[in-house]
């Protein structure tokens, strides 16, 4: 691992520029790229030796060949989150100690005449990802979930893409939903930095097409309604013989020489080669910006112009006076 980071850190990498963009980037080490991830049907704690003290069944409903799909530490209330494809998907806080169940994530959704307690659930089918983290302050939880057929759908029956819930109680607060049919969205790999929730995803290009795009999502929690700070746009990027990598495997942050910077694997459309990717976040932020700006631009225009997903936009918003928020 040494050799491998050793390589963010070469000074003879040929940099190139795509979109006026500086983009670093070479091939992945081996032993850097995804790996499937593991089955495993229990909860463990170790003790400081790495030997199992403890081992606690996580599924009761469903449990064939069940995944661990999201797993968060919440230290400051002795806590964790978890979630896997078993008993349906549904997520769970547990005691840090005893693992324990001490809550169940709950939702009332109004049907009908009829109110339905929901909660949040992440796929049951091994290969449709989720993605969350804790906010700043560890009270909530952002959450991305690949949305397959049968998924948690609001009232209208369209999916949920990404929601953020209460931890105690553990209940829903915000969402999003997906807004076009035969859209897939695929959420690869999430983080959080001070109040901004980032996600990475590969999505259709345009609707009932195959080909694919990656895409960095960016939700600002120190506004009002976080999800009016949602804005996205594709991030890809090219070798030194100009060769494409157009789909993000797996992305996280860093600091290379004290300056935080997302570190991502890329693939060709055909997976016949993949590369490590290095941008300052500084530059994220940026293209950001100009990005909220645009969108807010084209959909407050008379443009006829249509979200894939179900977001509640505010036209009377003043984009200059707004402008320091998103920063």
């Amino acid at each position: 691992m040494e050799t491998s980071m050793g390589l963010l850190h070469s000074k003879d990498m040929r940099i190139r520029h795509t979109e006026s963009v500086e983009k670093r980037s070479y091939q992945a080490p081996r032993e850097m790229r995804p790996h499937v991830l593991l089955q495993i049907p229990r909860n463990a704690k170790f003790n400081t030796k790495l030997f199992v003290e403890q081992r606690v069944a996580i599924c009761s409903e469903n449990c064939d060949a069940n995944v661990n799909k999201i797993l968060l530490i919440n230290s400051a209330a002795n806590e964790r989150v978890t979630c896997s494809s078993g008993d349906n998907g549904l997520c769970k806080v547990r005691d840090m100690e005893s693992l324990t169940v001490k809550r169940n994530s709950s939702c009332i959704v109004t049907s009908g005449n009829k109110q339905v307690e929901q909660g949040l659930t992440v796929s049951a089918e091994k290969d449709y990802p989720s993605q969350s983290h804790l906010n700043k302050n560890s009270t909530h939880i952002s959450i991305a979930t690949t949305p397959p057929s049968g998924f948690s759908v609001n009232v209208d029956n369209k999916p949920l893409c990404i929601s953020m819930w209460t931890l105690n109680p553990f209940s829903k607060s915000s969402d999003l939903y997906l807004n076009r049919d035969n859209y897939s969205i695929r959420y690869v790999a999430s983080f959080r930095t001070g109040h901004y929730s980032f996600f990475f995803t590969n999505q259709i290009k345009l609707q009932n097409q195959a080909n694919m795009v990656s895409k960095v999502i960016r939700i600002n929690h120190s506004f009002a309604k976080p999800f009016q700070s949602y804005t996205d746009f594709v991030i890809e990027c090219q070798d030194n013989t100009g060769k494409s990598y157009t789909i993000l495997k797996m992305a996280t942050l860093i600091q290379i020489d004290g300056t935080p910077t997302v570190a991502a694997i890329f693939a060709t459309s055909s997976d016949d080669g993949s590369i490590l990717f290095t941008k300052p976040l500084a530059d994220i932020n940026k293209q950001t910006i100009d990005s909220w700006i645009n969108f807010m631009n084209r959909t407050c225009s008379k443009t006829s112009f249509k979200s894939y997903l179900e977001q509640s936009i505010n036209c009377n918003v003043n984009l200059v006076s707004h402008l320091f928020l998103l920063f």
